[in-house]
């Protein structure tokens, strides 16, 4: 499924079928659901939960044969929502909006509805940055893996924050991590069962490994998203983090997508790849586990392209491309 942005002529939310060989079949729209470009999924009641980044809202969705049915459309307390995120449970969600600097956390019902009123917060701070970091911009949100605390990733302040939760309410937070000044932390990612996370900083094209303690978070190594001695103007994007040996990422402005070797027991991040996405500033991916596939949404172009994934990892560019106007954000649709 490929989510894509109104401004530049995308209509909805289209389904893009994929062969294993990499080429698609022309995508149709199932669902007006606009500006979608985040979501989270869950399969204990089989919703999808989406953003619409312009309008502020949050979407419950479900799929429903070869369309989506809308089931709610509430209101996220704040402006750009552009990530959001269930627990391991499945019995909360919480939404990061980017503009405000804010969040909110719903408790889920039985039906897997989002309950209202939402625990919201509301974060301050700058950074060196000034047309960048003038105020607080939340641009992630992460549960921890127990479950205990909720993590905040503020572009705009350059940290950190943790909360400790008690059911849907959120604590008082805490720092869990100072950034570097200007380097602009976009997403976090921990490891589902041991002590790491790992961390890319949007304005410094940085990836670091964290190592998760019990007062927060504490950098122990860190590399460029970028290739050696490469030079010109560029934000990290996208991070996933499918097996404890290595992480994916993109670079906008390089335009490439990064596979980084991950040393857990060694404490080291290395850059092992750099490959082009095939189009210009990539801003999602997908990674297709079962048929060792990942599928890019570069946004500024609306070029959607394939690529294979090897046995150690590596990418190759499967020579297959899609124009789709708006295209930002794409996901694997499940039954």
């Amino acid at each position: 499924m490929i989510g894509t942005y109104a401004k530049p002529g995308g209509r909805g939310l289209y389904r893009l079928t994929l062969s294993t060989e990499g080429s698609f079949a022309s995508p149709d729209c199932v669902a007006q659901a606009r500006n979608s470009s985040f979501a989270a999924y869950c399969p204990r009641q089989g919703l999808r939960y989406i953003v619409d980044e312009c309008d502020s809202r949050l979407g419950v969705w479900r799929r429903e044969g070869n369309g989506w049915e809308a089931l709610a459309n509430l209101a996220t307390g704040g402006e750009e929502p552009c990530y959001v995120t269930l627990d391991e449970a499945g019995g909360r969600l919480a939404v990061a909006n980017y503009k405000s600097g804010s969040l909110a956390l719903f408790a889920l019902g039985d039906d897997g509805l989002p309950v209202e009123p939402a625990a919201r917060f509301q974060d301050s701070g700058t950074g060196p940055v000034e047309d960048r970091q003038e105020g607080p911009h939340v641009h992630c949100v992460r549960f921890s893996p127990d479950g205990r605390f909720l993590y905040a990733v503020d572009l705009g302040a350059d940290h950190i924050l943790r909360f400790e939760l008690n059911g849907a309410h959120l604590g008082e937070p805490t720092t869990a991590y100072r950034a570097p000044p200007g380097s602009g932390p976009r997403h976090l990612l921990f490891h589902p069962a041991r002590p790491f996370a790992l961390l890319i900083s949007e304005l410094a094209s940085t990836l670091t490994l964290l190592a998760v303690t019990d007062s927060g978070l504490e950098a122990i190594a860190e590399c460029s998203t970028l290739p050696a001695r490469w030079q010109g103007e560029n934000l990290g994007g996208h991070l996933e983090w499918p097996t404890t040996d290595r992480a994916y990422l993109t670079n906008r402005g390089h335009d490439s997508v990064a596979l980084i070797k991950v040393d857990l027991e060694a404490r080291s991040l290395v850059p092992a790849q750099h490959i082009a996405s095939a189009g210009k500033s990539p801003r999602h991916f997908v990674l297709l586990e079962e048929t060792k596939q990942l599928v890019v949404a570069n946004e500024k172009d609306g070029v959607v392209a394939s690529f294979s994934v090897a046995e150690d990892g590596s990418l190759a560019a499967a020579g297959h491309r899609l124009s789709l106007a708006g295209a930002c954000f794409l996901f694997a649709a499940r039954p």
